[in-house]
């Protein structure tokens, strides 16, 4: 099956591909039609309403053929509006890696808090990919989001899970490291400074060389969590007489 990329031209025909005789053409159609359309751009050209696209490819997730059920809920993921997060949330009990990942880019473009804990639950997913992908669209949710809807984002952001995903050697930890500076769980505070308490030795000027000491986040203090660590430095204790000011950051671990 061809198709131009136009999507005036090309996006009725595939959607009439959907319902093809052809279980090759039907997952080439699921695949083909999310791909016309990026993210956040309307489907006006589809002849039917979201809801009926959204009919028709839950539709195809229970076809016979496996390679229509992955590149349908693929497809469906994609089309979800932020509304529909329900939906997403649901998609990632998939077993297909892929989908998982899918939905949880859905959850993350509806920038919904009710997508928070959701997205925290794929911290623990098998495949190190989803775990990967989940711990960097939930930054971008929780960090990067509008000062009116941060409060509400990180009210959902659960302590300990983070603490758990600074022990995966996979994990980003400066995003996580981020994730635990943002949340408003009152334990929190006390997981990053077990994390941090290296910087307890860098400001009493001694010289540490032992990176492993820097707590399951292994930080240091040319290390990429420096901005989360700057945040809370000024609440961690500074040794009398020490030349680091309060609030400062001293030095390298191995300089």
């Amino acid at each position: 099956m061809q198709w131009t990329g136009n999507r005036e031209d090309s996006a009725p025909a595939l959607y009439a591909a959907l319902n093809d005789r052809s279980a090759s053409v039907r997952a080439a159609a699921a695949n083909s039609l999310a791909s016309l359309y990026p993210d956040n751009v309307p489907t006006e050209e589809i002849p039917a309403g979201h809801a009926q696209v959204l009919e028709i490819l839950r539709s195809l997730t229970h076809d016979k053929n496996t390679e229509v059920v992955k590149q349908a809920a693929l497809a469906y993921n994609k089309f979800l509006l932020p509304e529909d997060i329900a939906e997403a949330v649901k998609s990632l009990k998939s077993a297909d890696r892929q989908v998982r990942a899918a939905a949880a880019e859905a959850i993350q473009q509806s920038k919904s808090p009710a997508g928070v804990k959701p997205l925290v639950g794929l911290l623990k997913d098998p495949d190190v990919s989803v775990r990967c992908d989940a711990s960097r669209l939930l930054w971008v949710m929780v960090m990067l989001s509008q000062d009116s809807e941060r409060p509400a984002l990180a009210a959902e952001l659960e302590a300990q899970p983070l603490a758990d995903a600074l022990q995966d050697p996979t994990a980003t930890q400066s995003q996580v490291m981020d994730l635990l500076v943002a949340s408003r769980d009152p334990a929190a505070m006390p997981i990053f400074l077990k994390s941090a308490r290296g910087i307890k030795r860098l400001c009493s000027g001694k010289r540490d060389t032992d990176h492993s000491r820097f707590g399951p986040a292994g930080y240091s203090s040319d290390s990429a969590g420096n901005l989360a660590l700057r945040k809370l430095l000024r609440w961690i204790p500074v040794p009398a007489g020490s030349t680091c000011a309060e609030g400062s950051f001293c030095g390298t671990a191995h300089s």
